[in-house]
């Protein structure tokens, strides 16, 4: 796995957050008037800002379930030398995509609001572009 470097917007560090499990937080419950989202992120390990860089929510969870078992049946089948379906690769390309527009209309929808965690601390979401 290439590991992934992501400069701190605060103060340049770089941040190699591909080093485990212990550098992102996945899918935390936060809210934001009312909606409960779910953010993944790291904090700079030399300020401690906080990088937002995933949102979901109930529905993209779901989507991304669905992705997820389409990619390890495809991936056993094409571990196996069985032939993949034209249709099942579809509905995976399909289902990524539609994933990949709801996450990127709530990055839209809540840029720039106070979200807040489960202890109700806030924080602004800024979702900062890893790719």
């Amino acid at each position: 796995m290439q590991d992934v470097i992501i400069t701190c917007k605060k103060c340049e560090a770089l941040n190699n957050v591909s080093q485990g499990f212990d550098v992102i937080h996945h899918k935390i419950p936060f809210t934001c008037k009312g909606d409960k989202i779910y953010l993944t992120y790291f904090d700079c390990k030399e300020c401690g800002t906080r990088h937002f860089v995933q949102i979901d929510n109930d529905s993209t969870l779901d989507k991304y379930r669905k992705c997820y078992g389409y990619m390890v049946r495809l991936s056993l089948s094409r571990r196996n030398n069985k032939p993949i379906k034209q249709s099942s690769s579809n509905e995976f390309k399909n289902m990524r995509a539609k994933l990949s527009t709801e996450r990127i209309e709530l990055a839209r929808k809540y840029n720039g609001m106070t979200v807040y965690d489960e202890q109700n601390v806030p924080h602004k979401f800024e979702l900062t572009i890893t790719n």
